[in-house]
């Protein structure tokens, strides 16, 4: 035995001494273990002293022996070589290759990222070797580039990390010790997911009166996004609020309204209290579901103090006195209250005061006279 290939030997030997030889006759005998021995007859002419002997099984052991025949007949067979395996053949594509949008029954409304489950069936004809493992490859074909590849000695093979809602090309081939095998491919669609984070939250005004808070869309799950949930958290639950914000759509509703700009997307939320604190929280919505929240805190700047409620009226002659309570201070200490004073049914001011105090006393009045005070 000269060479030995996937399915053919080379053969070779030398003619016997004193005999014109009309054909060699080559046997193949091979025989696997709990199996019956088979054995393979070829022929060639009398004047060759070597053959390629084909049709053979790969990755299978084989024994071979050699007979002359002339006019008067065959003669007896040589012994037999010892015994050579010939190489193994590359193995047929793997079988029944399907793909599962979430495998493990996983919901998109729990995945951060699409995935799928690739499954299939060992190929028919294996190369006459067994197989050591399985590359699987998953390549994007209609977003950014994107290709992932694993080996695996069976199936499945749970691909993680694609985009939502896009279509992939799935390629699976088997490698036994001849080396890689052809690829079966298919096609399959990761479902949607939820849409990820906002991005960037800033504040481009922190002002009680009119607090601006803007973002960058997040990426979509696959679905578009359909609305944002923005909370607004104050200190012990003081203030709180939500939101709903249509996306890149000028939009004015009784709570706020929405803009784009540049490319982000923002709001102006209602009136907050002055020199507060404020968790705010964005939170992006497709037909999956909520995002995870983004979050920004803000501290607003003070605002004008409320007004006082009516003052407490103390009475003598020729004077009144009047007290009254801390209003809401707007974030910042109040420093002085303004007062004013005139008669009951006129509008001119006869008195206007600035004091620090939270009370008051006014002398030098007409007895018998209706005063209003503010």
């Amino acid at each position: 035995v000269v060479q030995v290939g996937i399915s053919q030997a080379l053969l070779r030997w030398v003619p016997p001494d004193g005999f014109r030889v009309g054909k060699y006759h080559l046997k193949a005998v091979s025989q696997k273990v709990g199996q019956e021995a088979q054995s393979l007859i070829q022929t060639c002419e009398g004047d060759q002293m070597d053959m390629l002997f084909t049709g053979l099984s790969s990755y299978t052991p084989y024994q071979f022996s050699i007979a002359a025949s002339n006019s008067l007949g065959q003669g007896p067979w040589s012994p037999s070589t010892a015994q050579v395996s010939t190489e193994p053949d590359l193995p047929g594509q793997p079988q029944e290759v399907a793909c599962d949008l979430w495998g493990y029954h996983l919901s998109p409304e729990m995945a951060e990222h699409a995935s799928l489950c690739v499954t299939w069936k060992p190929p028919e004809d294996e190369g006459g070797a067994s197989v050591l493992e399985y590359l699987v490859k998953v390549e994007s074909l209609d977003k950014t580039a994107q290709v992932s590849e694993m080996s695996i000695a069976s199936s499945p093979a749970w691909i993680s990390g694609l985009f939502g809602n896009s279509l992939y090309r799935v390629s699976v081939a088997a490698r036994n010790a001849a080396g890689l095998g052809d690829f079966v491919e298919i096609q399959a669609q990761t479902a949607v997911l939820r849409p990820q984070a906002p991005r960037e939250p800033e504040l481009c005004s922190a002002d009680a009166e009119a607090v601006l808070l803007r973002w960058s869309p997040p990426d979509d799950g696959g679905a578009p996004v359909l609305n944002y949930v923005v909370q607004v958290a104050g200190p012990q639950g003081e203030g709180d609020l939500e939101l709903c914000v249509a996306p890149h759509v000028d939009h004015v509703a009784s709570e706020g309204f929405c803009d784009a700009w540049n490319g982000r997307e923002g709001v102006q939320l209602p009136p907050l209290r002055g020199a507060t604190a404020y968790t705010l929280r964005i939170r992006a919505r497709n037909e999956a579901g909520l995002s995870e929240a983004a979050e920004v805190t803000v501290r607003t700047g003070p605002t004008v103090p409320g007004a006082p409620e009516p003052p407490r009226v103390s009475r003598r002659p020729g004077q009144l006195k009047l007290r009254w309570d801390l209003p809401e201070d707007g974030g910042s200490p109040v420093v002085e209250y303004e007062v004013r004073v005139a008669l009951s049914g006129d509008l001119t001011i006869l008195a206007q005061l600035c004091v620090e105090g939270r009370e008051v006393k006014l002398a030098g009045l007409e007895p018998g006279c209706s005063y209003s005070a503010q």
